[in-house]
């Protein structure tokens, strides 16, 4: 009987110390071979190939035939779906897509004056107002469905702060919440900031814009927090790259 291939994972895997089958990334596979937008699915395929391919070979490297059979022998089921979500399987994994977009970005900004701009919103699945960094959908406009992500990332900075950057750079895709959705979140780092409008977002939206100074930032926060607003999780995601490592990419 043929036993699945375990996944080498070099120093990752030796310092968890065990091994990974490939099972579980069959999923994983599946949503990078299907994904819409060409320059998400190069970073993300290259991060999906580096954790559930078997061995790296040179600058390249090679796919287990188990995992890509997978793909062909379990494929997405549509179980249910509105304008904007699907509820989908894959074997017998549920999960939601979002529908009509191309991806989903994250701006971390951070004005000439030293402040890092967030948004606060309500937000309904969770009955709070919602302290986050600016985010939207890309491609979910009519006649832009071929937005980039940068394109989406500088129109979402304007349409809910206000701001436009001078320069847009990409730091980072990663899931958001890996057993729930296939959604994979780019975040981006704007700098060269400049205020041309009021922000606030679009008509659907009651947005509120805060510019808060770092050095108040976590004072801040934990006023929120006793106001009752919940912090999104991307925020702190955001913040390593403004405290830890603004020159660091994962792209």
């Amino acid at each position: 009987m043929a036993t699945t291939p375990t996944i080498d994972l070099g120093p990752f895997g030796q310092a968890i110390g065990r091994s990974v089958r490939t099972s579980p990334c069959r999923h994983f596979l599946a949503r990078w071979s299907s994904f819409p937008d060409p320059k998400s699915r190069g970073s993300l395929g290259e991060h999906l190939k580096n954790r559930c391919n078997v061995r790296a070979v040179g600058a390249s490297y090679k796919l287990s035939q188990e995992v890509i059979m997978h793909r062909a022998n379990e494929p997405i089921k549509v179980i249910s779906q509105t304008p904007f979500l699907r509820l989908v399987t894959i074997g017998s994994w549920s999960f939601v897509q979002r529908a009509g977009t191309s991806g989903v970005v994250t701006v971390v900004a951070r004005t000439p004056e030293d402040e890092v701009l967030l948004v606060e919103q309500f937000r309904p699945p969770v009955q709070a107002r919602v302290i986050e960094l600016p985010a939207g959908l890309a491609g979910d406009i009519a006649g832009s469905e071929d937005e980039s992500l940068e394109l989406a990332a500088r129109r979402e900075l304007l349409e809910e702060t206000g701001f436009e950057a001078e320069s847009m750079k990409r730091l980072f895709s990663g899931p958001s919440s890996a057993g729930l959705t296939d959604e994979v979140i780019t975040f981006f780092l704007a700098d060269g900031l400049k205020q041309v409008g009021p922000g606030g977002g679009d008509e659907s939206e009651r947005i509120v814009v805060h510019r808060v100074p770092m050095k108040e930032l976590d004072a801040w926060l934990a006023a929120k927090v006793d106001a009752g607003c919940l912090l999104d999780a991307r925020l702190f995601s955001g913040l390593y790259f403004l405290r830890v490592s603004s020159e660091r990419t994962f792209t």
